[in-house]
């Protein structure tokens, strides 16, 4: 610190911009992108858990809704006739009708869910299939239906594999559901089985999403860590090469797993009713890469400001620094004795006034020391004085009565009586400059006030104002119902169909002036009162007024009317006189002290 002294201004200068300017700009930049990452990243983990949660319910509808055909066919009194039926002639040519009936209902299922690859019903009491869809060659039929069998009636889903298709002579992944079919009327006879193939591309399209194109990929797997469905055909039937994969599919529940060798993010989420998982891998580098528009306003934004503060550090160099390093050099001038040092004028800020100054020190130093005196010292002083013209307020609701009577004498009686409310609204708001009115006055002005409102709104607005005798002469605060009543009209009655009608009424209390205004509009929004009295700039003024008058005596409060509308209740001391008031400022004043 000590060091710092000895350093020349421009240094000073130079290393306060550094410091101040430069690396908070960088250090501020740094952060915003990391910020930025991290808020992208955890954006990412949620919209891709909320899109597995999708993925996971349709699947899991689509495979209950398979199960449910299978237990159609389980009781259907016609798949029961037809797996039961002999090879008798007469049972044979019973067969067609139920064939027909039995294929009708398999063709709506494979038109209608396009999923769907084939059905194939096999009696076990007879040498006898039905297969409803494209020829194929099931090499796993077997396998299956042994499980199936052990499985004693409930379903099976098999692993994803490929069967040979002679229709279209290619080979296609498909997942299998096998349900052993027994006699309803006997449960320990095995009477059938059923088959569902479902195509795994079309199943894939059917619940895959778009909340990781570009980012990453979703795909199914079982708890070995099969693949059961993916994007990539040729891996379907495959055991995915990362461990953390298997791993997190052998928990059998949902997790989320960071592989920060390969910045990958893996999420998972059970399927319910099947042991499969839906895995998403999300790339963070390419996340990241969404990330571009921040580092480039961030980038640019660095480079704008430095432009700047370079731009701000030459001109403070050459109309601040410069100055004063010449200014140093004249006063050394000065200080070795040569009063001829003189310093350029350019300016009348502080530096141009100091050099002014200067200047002025030299030329009364040479003065002095010619021994020359000066008679006459010429002190010009200049001041400007901008006259302000403010409009006389008699000379306003003057020209409106002007304007009243022309229109009286034009006829036009209606518009003659609106200037004239209008006028006597003026009139009251100026009230010589007070600030507490009478309640009597205030009331006259907002009745004036609704009246123009009642002009302009028609049959869809009504209001009535009620005041007892004895609190005609209470003051009360100058335009502090006007608010309360702007609320009504402009936010109660907004969008209401049935009219609009407000109710004010005044009366005196145990020893307080009450004020309600009510109306039957659309009320106010939720129950924290407190909360809108504060977010409400028309309440929270009012409040402020009343509690800077009368402190803790005087209250605002609001309520809900049980038929609807809101209810603002204005409650504070019943005080006929200024002074009153200003003895209670006083006490609370003096209570505070």
């Amino acid at each position: 610190m000590r060091m710092f002294r000895y350093w020349s201004l421009k240094w000073k200068f130079f290393s306060v911009f550094f410091v101040c300017v430069f690396l908070p700009i960088l250090l501020f930049g740094t952060l915003i992108y990391q910020k930025a990452n991290e808020a992208v990243q955890l954006q990412t983990v949620k919209s891709t858990e909320a899109a597995l949660d999708k993925v996971a319910e349709n699947l899991s509808s689509t495979m209950q809704s398979i199960e449910d055909i299978t237990s159609y066919l389980i009781f259907s009194e016609d798949m029961r006739a037809y797996l039961q039926a002999g090879s008798s002639p007469d049972q044979i040519n019973s067969l067609y009708p139920l064939e027909h009936r039995i294929t009708g209902f398999a063709v709506f299922h494979l038109t209608s869910k396009p999923y769907l690859h084939s059905i194939t019903v096999r009696s076990l009491l007879e040498s006898r299939e039905l297969h409803i869809g494209p020829s194929l060659q099931d090499t796993q039929k077997q396998k299956y239906e042994a499980l199936a069998k052990k499985a004693d009636g409930s379903p099976v889903w098999s692993e994803s594999y490929s069967i040979q298709s002679y229709s279209y002579e290619n080979v296609e992944h498909v997942v299998s559901l096998y349900r052993l079919i027994k006699d309803i009327n006997n449960v320990n006879r095995r009477i059938g089985m059923a088959t569902i193939r479902l195509n795994t591309k079309r199943l894939y399209q059917l619940v895959k999403t778009d909340a990781l194109d570009g980012v990453g990929e979703l795909f199914i797997v079982d708890t070995h860590g099969r693949i059961v469905l993916h994007p990539d055909e040729n891996l379907i039937g495959t055991k995915n090469e990362n461990s953390l994969v298997t791993e997190m599919a052998d928990e059998r529940t949902s997790a989320i797993r960071k592989q920060s060798t390969q910045q990958q993010l893996y999420i998972t989420k059970q399927i319910p009713g099947i042991d499969w998982n839906v895995v998403a891998r999300v790339d963070q580098a390419k996340v990241a890469t969404g990330l571009s528009g921040v580092v480039n306003i961030t980038q640019v934004m660095f480079i704008v400001t430095m432009a700047l503060g370079i731009l701000a550090l030459i001109g403070f160099y050459y109309t601040t620094l410069r100055p004063i390093q010449l200014l140093t050099a004249q006063t050394k001038r000065v200080g070795a004795g040569d009063l001829s040092a003189k310093m350029p004028v350019r300016s009348n800020d502080e530096i141009g006034q100091m050099s002014q100054w200067f200047n002025h020190m030299t030329s009364q130093l040479r003065l002095l020391i010619d021994h020359k005196y000066v008679m006459e010292i010429k002190n010009r002083e200049a001041e400007l004085q901008l006259l302000q013209n403010q409009i006389n307020p008699h000379f306003l609701y003057n020209t409106l009565d002007m304007i009243r009577w022309n229109a009286r004498l034009e006829n036009a009686l209606g518009t003659s009586k609106l200037i004239e409310q209008l006028s006597k609204m003026f009139r009251i708001s100026l009230s010589r400059g007070k600030t507490w009115i009478s309640i009597k006055d205030e009331l006259d002005y907002n009745g004036l006030y609704l009246t123009l409102q009642k002009k302009r709104l028609g049959r869809s607005f009504s209001y009535t104002i009620f005041y007892e005798h004895t609190a005609a002469q209470a003051l009360v605060g100058k335009q502090s119902l006007q608010p309360l009543i702007e609320n009504s009209i402009q936010h109660g009655f907004k969008l209401r169909k049935k009219p609009g009608h407000l109710y004010i009424r005044c009366f005196q209390e145990e020893g307080n002036l009450v004020i309600d205004v009510m109306d039957n509009g659309k009320g106010f929004e939720g129950e924290d009162f407190e909360k809108l009295k504060k977010s409400g700039y028309a309440l929270k003024n009012l409040e402020e007024r009343l509690q800077l008058a009368f402190k803790g005596h005087a209250s605002l409060s609001l309520k809900k009317l049980e038929d609807g509308g809101a209810w603002v209740r204005i409650r504070h001391p019943f005080v006929t006189s200024e002074e009153k008031i200003e003895i209670f400022m006083k006490e609370e004043e003096a209570n505070d002290s």
